[in-house]
Order: C-alpha cells, then structure tokens, then sequence
C-alpha cells in the first residue's frame, strides 16, 4: 500500500511511475530511519529523484540526436533501437548505483535522531563522506554512459563542428560554404533594396511616402514586418545600414576559411602512411582515421614528453601511440615525430 508522500510524488510528476518502485520502499526508508524524522518522506523523494534522472536521461539523449540531425550529424542507422537497449542497460546500472548508495546511508546516523549521548561523530562522518561519494558516483556513472551512447551513435560529432575523419566531411564543408554564401548574396541585396528607399542619413518612419513601400520590398526575402522594421531603423550613429560592412566582412572571412579547410580535408584524406623506422618502430594510418606508432617497447622519457607534446596519446587499447589525422596532426608528423624517430 502507497503511503502519501508516494501518492503526491505520482501526483505531481506521473510520468516517473513506470520507474518509481524499482527502488524498494524498504531500502529507500531504512536508508534514513536514523537521520530524518520523516523516513517515509524521504524515502519517496530519493526514488523519484531516481525516476526523474532515468526520464531526463534519456530525454537528454534524444534531444541531442534531434539536434544532431537538424544540423546535418551523421548518425547510426536503427539508433532509436539502439537508444533503448542502452536505456534499459542504464537503467539497470543507475538502479544499482542508487541501492549502493542508499545501503551506505543506512550506517549514518544523526545526533538530533538518535540523541547526543556518547554520539560517535566521528565515527558517523566518515560513514556519511562515504555515503556521499556513492552519490556522487550515480552522477558520474550517468555522465559517461550518456557520453558513451552519444560517441557511438554520432560517431563524427553532433554537427556543430564537422571532423576530418567523417566520410562525408568535404560535402558538409560544402554544404556550409553554399548556406553561407546565399546568406551573404541574401545580405548585399538587402542592402541594395533599401538604399532605393532611402540614403544612410534618411530617417525613416511610417506615412514618409517609402516606408510601407520599403517594407513591402524586404518581406519578398521573408522576413516578417516586425524584422523588416528593425533592418531600417537606424543604428547607433544614426545611419540606415540593415546590415553593417563589418558583418559582411566576417562572414567572408569565415567562407574563406571554411574553403581552406574543404582543400586541407581532402589533402588528408589523401594522405597515406606506412612508415618503418631502424628500431622497428611503424607508422600507419588507422581505419577510423588515425596516425598509430608502435613502438614495440617503452620509448624513453624525451621521446615520450616530444609525442605529448605534439598531442599523441598512448592507447591501451591499441598498445601504441596515437592521434586523429588532421592537417595539423599530419605536419607535426612529418615535421617533428618522423624525423626524430630516422
């Protein structure tokens, strides 16, 4: 039977009822029988705090997903199956973490529950800094499984940067470059619209013979009036200029940089290493995108501290040296780690 506490928590927040009992009410309750004088209360609060993590969880990971493929993200195919196969792994995991953690609690006591006389506190203070790591534990765990879901099912990136090592990176690259042009196209003609209405130190205003006019001229780009009204008001000294040369500029400069970048992502993706050295060290190129260097023993700590500086890592995994091929990765290759290793 429900105490009340429970009732009002599925009251106020149904949707954590299909996780709310995977926690024990026992468990839960005993966790606080000698800190709160309200072990019931609190127990309905840590399990639905519980049910609220799995929702937000998850919903954290779907919005990502649907962020991701406004944006362009390449991700894996059938994800939403493999979105609840990891939820139902997750869930299991935070479940777990959370029992631990509330089987810690059960050893802390409170002087004001269990009276000041002969009070081991700090006997309890130990106990409870032990009881708060495990808490802290059950963010972490969460942290890194939805990290690691999120790695796998956007394995090049959630679209706000696009990676060297994604196959289709040169078509977004392109992609961007077009938006960014039209946009720009876009801007000038703006521009160009309202100067037939009025010259920089105009000021205009409604019933000035231009003004409905001009903003009939500017809703065919599809701004609506509201827009149309702030690109001609004036700016900060006065001048009528719906988009200023500055920002022009910038925006110019970003589709320069990003044509550079299309040119040194295809040079990459052109790049091949297959190198061997005297001390049977090799260099290759992995398949999912990375400079790897065996060794085939410890190199020594000056070679070691040149790699990190030039940003390889070592991989257990892999037992070698490695770093994401990147323009800037494959010149410190060629200008500082090959030559050192001849």
């Amino acid at each position: 039977m429900q105490n009340k506490y429970d009732q009002n928590r599925l009251n106020e927040t149904p949707a954590i009822k299909q996780f709310f009992h995977d926690i024990p009410a026992n468990i839960a309750e005993n966790a606080y029988r000698n800190t709160s004088h309200f072990p019931e209360r609190a127990s309905s609060i840590i399990r639905a705090d519980y049910a609220k993590d799995l929702l937000n969880d998850k919903q954290e990971i779907l919005n990502t997903i649907h962020h991701a493929q406004k944006r362009g993200a390449t991700i894996k195919e059938c994800y939403l199956e493999q979105i609840e196969i990891w939820f139902q792994a997750h869930r299991q995991s935070v479940k777990q973490k959370y029992i631990t953690y509330l089987h810690s609690h059960a050893n802390v006591a409170s002087s004001f529950i269990c009276g000041p006389a002969n009070f081991p506190v700090a006997r309890m203070q130990k106990r409870g800094q032990w009881a708060d790591n495990h808490y802290n534990n059950i963010n972490t765990y969460r942290a890194f499984s939805k990290k690691q879901i999120l790695k796998s099912l956007l394995p090049y990136g959630d679209g706000h940067e696009i990676k060297t090592n994604d196959p289709d990176a040169n078509n977004k690259i392109k992609n961007k470059i077009d938006a960014l042009e039209k946009q720009r196209d876009t801007m000038k003609a703006i521009n160009k619209t309202v100067r037939k209405y009025y010259k920089r130190t105009d000021k205009p205003a409604p019933g000035d013979g231009k003004y409905e006019q001009c903003i009939e001229a500017l809703a065919h780009y599809g701004y609506n009036q509201a827009t149309t009204e702030k690109l001609i008001k004036p700016n900060y000294i006065g001048y009528v200029v719906p988009f200023e040369p500055y920002q022009l500029t910038n925006l110019g400069a970003e589709i320069r940089r990003l044509k550079q970048r299309n040119a040194d992502v295809a040079n990459v993706k052109q790049t091949e290493i297959n190198d061997e050295f005297k001390n049977g060290e090799t260099a290759t190129i992995s398949d999912d995108g990375k400079i790897v260097i065996h060794f085939g023993y410890k190199p020594d700590e000056k070679t070691r501290t040149k790699l990190k500086a030039h940003a390889f890592k070592w991989s257990r995994t892999r037992i070698a040296w490695v770093r994401k091929l990147t323009a800037n990765a494959r010149a410190d290759y060629y200008n500082h780690i090959k030559p050192m290793l001849n």
